[in-house]
């Protein structure tokens, strides 16, 4: 160094900042409107299938019912996506979302069936999803 003063990044930065929040903004009517009237573009979640397509586990309900008119007197299990467990452990979803995914049902599904088909179902998920704690 000659002797003359070199800000760092982090001083350049906040100099930056600190004009930029001075300046006037303009407002134009025009490019508002465009922008305004541009939707976002829907979002589609990939459709995933496994090779496999078989259930790890059925596990047949001894209390069957129906909800929405489907009939629903067994669940087939399978192993839970990675992507499934990531989002428990950020608390995306709940375990019991967790287990609705791993059976390829809604939630409601679950939450409709009678105590012992879902402690016997629970039981049957445990073994097939890793031991998630949630703090």
């Amino acid at each position: 160094m000659s002797g003359a003063f070199h800000m760092s990044e982090v001083e350049e930065r906040d100099a930056t900042f600190a004009r930029l929040r001075t300046v006037e903004h303009e407002f134009n009517s025009d490019t508002a409107t465009v922008i305004e009237s541009i939707e976002p573009a829907p979002v589609t979640a990939p459709v995933v299938t496994y090779d496999d397509g078989k259930p790890a586990v059925i596990v047949t309900l001894k209390h069957p019912f129906s909800l929405d008119g489907t009939r629903i007197a067994e669940l087939h299990l399978s192993p839970p996506a990675f992507g499934d467990v990531e989002a428990v452990l950020t608390r995306e979803i709940s375990i019991l979302d967790l287990y609705a995914r791993m059976a390829n049902v809604h939630a409601d599904v679950l939450r409709a069936m009678r105590w012992p088909d879902m402690e016997r179902f629970s039981a049957k998920a445990k073994r097939l999803a890793p031991t998630i704690e949630v703090r």
